[in-house]
């Protein structure tokens, strides 16, 4: 389906080289948006872009590390230099710097997690404000986790973390409506991605198992709670930012919205 709103656009993508920040970079690009994809490591960037350019989609890229707190406002410098505009910022980049239960996380850990999944997007968003409040059309999506409102007995660093940005989209929701900027999170389940398949790849080696053996395991494992019974595709999440970044939810702000196959039980 074709959102005519979302033609001429401009969206920047953190986290965009690869997963689930990749297919949101381009399903805005065939609704006819302007996006700029951000990657740490060059090559992947360099696939990104050969892939979009094969899509006709016009893309600026960006080879940065997000957790330099200077990179956010060299980026907002040049989309501002160069397109002059935004109207769209999806705050992706997140991750786990480092695994653990409780007791062998150190303070550090808690703290480079805090960096890596708060911190950034609180940058982005203060960053991009400016050119924000100028669009017609402006909207601010986080990519929180299931795991914020429902959290397991491992990562809880991650789980914290993600569980501030269900907070701070709340906060800025309020903070942004007097001027249209609408501020919403989505919240994915299990999904089948890179960074998925190489968790597969660390379980075999910690197991001492094959890969396809560890990869039944775990994904029967994560989709036995999930109602429906799979894990959820890049695209399912890309959807849902396509739909809050269009005219079709001007009037849904402040709104936390899991995309986890059902897994997600509380009301």
């Amino acid at each position: 389906m074709k959102l005519d709103s979302l033609r001429g656009k401009y969206a920047l993508i953190t986290g965009s080289s690869k997963g689930i920040g990749f297919s949101i970079a381009c399903a805005l690009g065939q609704q006819g948006c302007k996006v700029a994809i951000i990657g740490r490591k060059k090559k992947f960037l360099d696939q990104c872009s050969n892939k979009l350019n094969q899509m006709s989609i016009s893309h600026l890229t960006f080879n940065e590390n997000l957790i330099d707190s200077k990179s956010s406002s060299r980026i907002m410098k040049i989309i501002a230099e160069v397109w002059g505009r935004l109207d769209i910022l999806v705050n992706n980049v997140g991750g786990l710097p480092k695994k653990g239960n409780f007791f062998e996380l150190s303070d550090q850990d808690w703290k480079d997690c805090h960096e890596l999944n708060v911190l950034i997007p609180v940058r982005f968003t203060r960053e991009a404000f400016p050119l924000l409040k100028k669009s017609n059309q402006p909207r601010v999506i986080n990519i929180s986790s299931f795991v914020a409102s429902q959290p397991g007995s491992y990562n809880p660093h991650y789980s914290a973390c993600k569980t501030a940005i269900l907070n701070l989209t709340k906060h800025c929701s309020n903070l942004f409506a007097q001027y249209g900027i609408l501020v919403n999170s989505i919240l994915p389940g299990n999904i089948e991605t890179e960074f998925w398949n190489e968790y597969i790849e660390e379980k075999a080696i910690e197991l001492q198992i094959s890969v396809s053996e560890a990869r039944d395991i775990e994904n029967k494992r994560v989709t036995e709670p999930t109602p429906l019974k799979r894990l959820g595709l890049p695209e399912e999440i890309a959807n849902m930012v396509v739909f809050l970044a269009s005219d079709k939810a001007s009037f849904i702000t402040g709104t936390n919205l899991p995309i986890d196959g059902g897994r997600t039980r509380c009301i």
